[in-house]
């Protein structure tokens, strides 16, 4: 690819930062900030602002008095609550429907009004438009389930530098320190088996990367290297630096490209599940829901009887 100038970087760099671009233009983009302080500055200052907003978008709610006024109105404007009167049609309806709206955002707003700071960072968050707005103002559930970037490149790093290896062994089960190590880890190869058909397990242990350990399933497909990684669902794991208290079922199925690799992640209450790959987002997606998915149900009728986890070995 040709090499980048500062102003088509710049247009890039949103991209970028989103993880949205070829390996090839990742590539361009990262040589010329090397080289370009400006342009260097500038990729920081946009990654601090998108972490800045993500925060503010999880962190911003409803008073307990704006909730109150948001369901009261909601009441009163819903379907069946005030007689409909015959011949009300068309335009009416729609200055109707925009009367409530006005009166909607101004109710939930109010609270606003005495905080020139919060005010600001709302004017803001409307500024960079709607499709920001979906992503920080996503369900909390959710929010406070996702996985950090760290973690997502721990995975990405074990598989790359542990699964190589084991390529070309034979047939494996899961060892019997994997077992020492977290009871929950006895019995992953056999609950990954059946959907793991058409895939050969070339091993089953527990090894380490940048300080984490992972249960690690290494399977072939043909010439593809595919690993299931199960691990510590703590908060060194998560976005937020907390975990949350549920049995990550609300979470559903995370993904995330890095270059060449691909990783699906579920997770459940004690332990994070995920599937790397150098596949397509869609044949990666697929191995999890057959692989990873079994096994993140297992485990979560492990931790259900055993509430608490053993002690590590």
């Amino acid at each position: 690819m040709q090499a980048l100038d500062c102003r088509n970087l710049k247009d890039l760099l949103d991209s970028y930062l989103s993880d949205e671009l070829s390996v090839e233009t990742n590539h361009a983009v990262l040589r010329h900030v090397e080289q370009c302080p400006a342009c260097r500055t500038e990729m920081a200052a946009r990654r601090d602002l998108r972490e800045g907003m993500r925060r503010a978008g999880t962190q911003l709610r409803l008073s307990a008095e704006g909730r109150e006024r948001l369901r009261e109105r909601l009441r009163a404007e819903a379907p069946g609550q005030t007689p409909a009167q015959d011949g009300v049609r068309g335009s009416a309806r729609e200055q109707s429907r925009e009367s409530f709206f006005k009166r909607l955002l101004s109710d939930v707003f109010a609270p606003l009004r005495g905080n020139p700071i919060l005010a600001a960072a709302l004017t803001l968050l409307l500024t960079l438009g709607l499709g920001y707005g979906l992503f920080l103002f996503r369900p909390h559930t959710v929010a406070a389930a996702e996985l950090s970037r760290e973690f997502m490149s721990e995975a990405i790093g074990d598989h790359d530098y542990c699964a190589p290896q084991f390529r070309d062994e034979e047939s494996a089960t899961m060892a019997e320190d994997a077992k020492e190590y977290d009871p929950a880890y006895a019995d992953l190869d056999r609950i990954a088996e059946v959907g793991a058909q058409g895939m050969k397990l070339r091993a089953a242990h527990v090894c380490s990367f940048a300080g984490r350990s992972f249960a690690h399933l290494v399977y072939t497909r043909g010439d593809d290297l595919i690993s299931l990684l199960v691990t510590e669902r703590n908060a060194k794991a998560m976005k937020n630096g907390v975990v949350p208290d549920d049995d990550g079922l609300a979470a559903g199925l995370q993904q995330e490209i890095r270059g060449d690799f691909r990783v699906s992640a579920y997770q459940t209450r004690r332990h994070v599940v995920l599937v790397v790959t150098t596949l397509s987002d869609g044949e990666t997606k697929a191995l999890a829901e057959k692989i990873a998915r079994p096994v993140s149900d297992h485990l979560r009728n492990v931790e259900v009887k055993s509430p608490q986890p053993a002690p590590h070995k």
